[in-house]
C-alpha cells in the first residue's frame, strides 16, 4: 500500500456510519486506488438494505479523502450488493 492509500484509509476512519463505527471498522471501502498524479479512486459497498441512508457517507468519505496531502481528485462509488444468490441488490 503506498503511503497516500495509508493515509486515505487513516482519514476513513473518522466517516463515521450511522452506528458510530467508521467505514474502514465496516470494511466497506473497496478496490482503493491512487493514480501517480494523486487520482484516487474507491468503491463504498454497503448492504442493500442501509444503502438509501448512505449517500451522505459516500459524499463524507469522498471529501475525507480529497483532504489528504498529494490527493488531485476523487471519485468514490457508492454500491450495495446482495450476499443471497438470486436476491436483486
Amino acid at each position: 500500500m503506498t503511503d497516500t492509500a495509508a493515509h486515505i484509509r487513516a482519514a476513513l476512519e473518522f466517516v463515521k456510519t450511522a452506528d458510530g463505527q467508521s467505514v474502514i471498522e465496516k470494511d466497506y471501502i473497496r478496490a482503493l486506488t491512487v493514480s501517480d498524479a494523486g487520482a484516487v479512486q474507491f468503491i463504498l459497498e454497503v448492504p442493500p438494505e442501509i444503502a438509501p441512508q448512505m449517500e451522505s457517507v459516500r459524499a463524507a468519505a469522498e471529501a475525507a479523502a480529497g483532504a489528504v496531502p498529494g490527493v488531485t481528485s476523487v471519485s468514490a462509488l457508492l454500491t450495495a450488493h446482495s450476499t443471497t444468490p438470486g436476491q436483486a441488490s
